[in-house]
This record gives structure tokens, C-alpha cells and sequence, in this order.
């Protein structure tokens, strides 16, 4: 399905295949967007054209968590088109699950699928390249022992520039992949980049995408180490925690419902 006209809202659907935005202003909410096909293949596609692009309480899925049925990405930015926005959206069976600049917020990214063709995939939450990203109030997941949940390139995954990425993550979960953030990997030097990083909360997978008890505890806010960085992390016993953050991530009915507790529930499948 493509979207082409401006202003245009698309809501209350599911579709199969990728749906493409080659217009302004468009809103997306309340949608299911299945596809299949791995590498190349992607939930959404964001054209040139679509600036100031709105999704909100929809999914993006790949058709199944392995095989075929994997999909490349959930959200294709790679324009890194202005003004797109995401909030209480729900990303799986993705390899990579967002890519390019933008906001994402309130929503849930599970990363990690894994397709063998093609050279095999790249497995990240968010992928950003010589651009800005926002996160806030964020699941991140990435069950692939590979690459990161936060992963930077400067020029396009070329060699040789100096660092030229943004990063804002502000309170959220991020667990898994081969690294948790690793922001500019061709980097020469640190450039113009920043990152604004706070209130966040870090910790290990185990198999099934549950958070991994690192001694029935997991560290304890990233400003901890803001305030002392010499002083080893403290840890926060995971019950506590848990009971801190047991708050519903996003509300709302229909497809793009995604209900969980931070750190121990996985959000209902939207797309069944």
C-alpha cells in the first residue's frame, strides 16, 4: 500500500505487504503491517517525500520469528526525512527494527530475528547513520548475541569521517545484542556528535527475550554513573525494580494495543 496523498490519515487496517508514505504530514494509527521476505524487505517505508510522518498505536511485523517470515526492518528511514514521529508503537520479528532519524517514544522495539541469506542479517534496535534520534520512555530488546541495541554509522558505514551522530535516550529499558550502544562505529573522532543519555536502565537477555537476573539484580540508573563514574555500578535488586516500573507502557485499543510492565511482560501481539 502506498500513501501519496498529503495529510492523508490511514487508520483501522491491517495490511500485508509494506506500506510506503511518499506524502507530508501523514498520520498512521491504529494499523498492522505484516511482511515477510528478509533482506530488503520492510513494514514501512519512509519516501523523501514524507515529512512530518506520524505513527501511533500500531505494529510492524515481520509474518514469523524465523525463516522467510523475518523481515530487514520495521521502520525505513534511511532519507532520514524530517519531522517523523513514533509513539506506542510495537516492532518484532524484525532483524533491524528502526532506521533513521526521528522520535520514538512509549513504544516497544524487539529486535534480534535472524535471517541467514544474504550474507546473514545486522541485528539492532535502532540503526542511525550521520543523523538525530530521540528515544524516550522506550523497551528496547535485542536477542541477537550480535551487533548492539543502539547502533551507529558515520557516512553511510564508510570509513573515515569524524562522528556526526545525535543520541537522545531518556528513560528507558534497553537489554541485549552484542553491545547495548555502540554510537559511532567508523568514527575517527568525536567530531560534532552528542548524546544525552539519562534515567535509563540497562540489562542482559536470556533466551525468550525475559531479562536475565545478573545476581537477582540488574544496575541501577545510568546517572549513578553521571555522578561518580569512578565508583563501581551499583545494583538494584530486580523485584524492586519491578515494582517501581509497574506502569502500562502504552494504552489504548485495537491493533496497535501494547500493554506491558516494564522488564517482565512482552506486549500483546497486535497482529494475530
Amino acid at each position: 500500500m502506498t500513501v501519496s496523498t498529503s495529510g492523508e490519515t490511514v487508520q483501522n487496517l491491517k495490511i500485508t505487504g509494506t506500506l510506503t508514505i511518499a506524502a507530508p504530514n501523514v498520520t498512521v494509527n491504529n494499523v498492522c503491517v505484516t511482511d515477510s521476505g528478509n533482506s530488503g524487505n520492510m513494514a514501512v517505508w519512509v519516501d523523501s517525500n514524507a515529512t512530518n510522518l506520524l505513527l501511533e498505536h500500531s505494529t510492524f511485523a515481520g509474518a514469523s520469528a524465523a525463516g522467510s517470515g523475518v523481515i530487514d526492518t520495521g521502520v525505513w528511514n534511511a532519507a532520514n526525512v524530517a519531522g517523523v514521529t513514533a509513539n506506542a508503537i510495537y516492532i518484532y520479528n524484525a532483524a533491524e527494527d528502526w532506521h533513521g532519524s526521528g522520535t520514538v517514544e512509549n513504544s516497544y522495539l524487539q529486535a534480534g530475528a535472524y535471517f541467514g541469506s544474504d550474507g546473514g542479517s545486522h541485528n539492532e534496535d535502532v540503526y542511525l547513520s550521520d543523523t538525530s534520534i530521540t528515544l524516550n520512555h522506550d523497551t528496547l530488546l535485542n536477542s541477537a548475541s550480535q551487533t548492539a541495541v543502539l547502533f551507529g554509522d558515520d557516512n553511510g558505514g564508510s570509513c573515515c569521517i569524524a562522528a556526526d551522530n545525535h543520541w537522545t535516550v531518556i528513560d528507558s529499558l534497553l537489554a541485549g545484542g552484542g553491545y547495548l550502544a555502540y554510537l559511532n562505529a567508523e568514527a575517527t573522532g568525536v567530531g560534532s556528535s552528542t548524546m544525552d543519555i539519562q534515567n535509563n536502565r540497562f540489562c542482559a537477555l536470556s533466551r525468550g527475550d525475559h531479562l536475565r537476573r545478573l545476581g537477582n539484580s540488574v544496575p541501577r540508573r545510568d546517572r549513578d554513573l553521571e555522578r561518580n563514574p569512578r565508583r563501581p555500578v551499583r545494583l538494584l535488586p530486580i523485584r524492586r525494580l519491578l515494582r517501581r516500573r509497574r506502569r502500562r507502557l502504552l494504552h489504548g485499543r485495537g491493533p496497535g494495543v501494547v500493554r506491558q510492565r516494564l522488564g517482565r511482560q512482552q506486549p500483546t501481539l497486535a497482529c494475530s
